[in-house]
């Protein structure tokens, strides 16, 4: 589709575009409604939970029990019970409901976001307000990344959850290895024992907008966001490894494409959406969006480079 509207050949690429739409909650989704002047028609506002959802998780043990030890402030405890009713809630419209407005009202955020995914699927309706949540957030020393890329990170490394631990050893709300957040301290001059504050979320985002700064720096990454969110995941030795040999024509799509780690592909696609949907939520610009549409490789920081103060969210937080 991409080499139809290079060449200005509408009637080929136009379908496509008019099919990846239909999902405007992914990356090609939100390049296409953006290419083709479409709202991202995201559904900001909270719903409202119904007396007979509310009672629902009560009908079940697991549901009883997360509800009582909720009221005695037992949150680690009540969300490993809500979690057990999982397998249930599939296929559940009125239990994944419920699910979701006690994961809400608790405040068990990383659960609300994967229950509202679980409630779409289960009967259609967007839940955007808890799909992308928007705990309140802020790095140590103020936002110096764009909000909305930082949120989008942490939403796919961790789902907000400081306490998240990875197999590999990565830690915290930004996932970052105990090694990277002492190279991180070492080359930025921040003070403060790395290991032990790994799972304070100022802590982490602070970790994570440096270490985009030290990214960006990089040669084999030269400012380019895409670059900068593959050496993120993959590491920039490894981007420095493969992306010279990638051949992409100067093609962003191409490259992002013939991004040769599975993870590390479908890592920056995520992320990049995440971080578009989330500068909807907070009324930012999306200039990698934009720079995508048209074409071209995004800037790490091209617009946003420093917000001193978090605007409104739509629907709240």
């Amino acid at each position: 589709a991409h080499s139809a509207i290079r060449t200005r050949r509408p009637q080929l690429y136009v379908p496509w575009m008019l099919q990846a739409a239909q999902e405007p909650r992914t990356f090609y989704g939100l390049i296409a409604r953006r290419i083709l002047g479409l709202a991202p028609g995201f559904a900001w506002e909270r719903e409202v939970a119904g007396e007979a959802e509310g009672a629902a998780p009560a009908e079940t043990a697991s549901g009883w029990r997360a509800l009582a030890l909720l009221q005695i402030g037992q949150r680690d405890r009540a969300e490993a019970e809500l979690r057990r009713l999982w397998p249930a809630a599939q296929g559940n419209p009125g239990l994944s409901r419920a699910m979701l407005a006690a994961a809400r009202e608790a405040g068990l955020t990383d659960l609300a976001a994967q229950v509202a995914e679980l409630a779409q699927s289960n009967d259609g309706r967007p839940r955007d307000y808890d799909r992308f949540p928007l705990p309140r957030l802020e790095p140590m020393t103020g936002f110096r990344v764009d909000p909305a890329l930082l949120y989008g990170l942490a939403l796919q490394e961790s789902r907000f959850d400081p306490r998240a631990v990875s197999p590999a050893g990565a830690r915290g709300l930004m996932q970052i290895m105990p090694a990277t957040a002492a190279y991180i301290l070492k080359e930025t001059g921040l003070s403060g024992g790395a290991r032990a504050r790994l799972h304070d979320p100022s802590f982490s985002l602070e970790l994570a907008q440096r270490y985009l700064h030290l990214l960006t720096t990089r040669e084999v990454v030269d400012g380019d966001l895409i670059r900068v969110l593959a050496a993120y995941n993959n590491g920039p030795g490894n981007v420095g490894r493969w992306a010279p040999n990638v051949r992409h024509q100067d093609d962003p799509f191409l490259f992002v494409e013939s991004i040769p780690v599975g993870e590390t592909r479908a890592f920056v696609q995520r992320v990049l959406a995440y971080s578009w949907i989330y500068a909807s939520r907070l009324g930012l610009p999306a200039p990698s969006l934009d720079a995508l549409a048209a074409g071209q490789f995004p800037r790490f920081g091209a617009v946003l480079t420093e917000v001193a103060e978090m605007p409104a969210p739509r629907g709240g937080r």
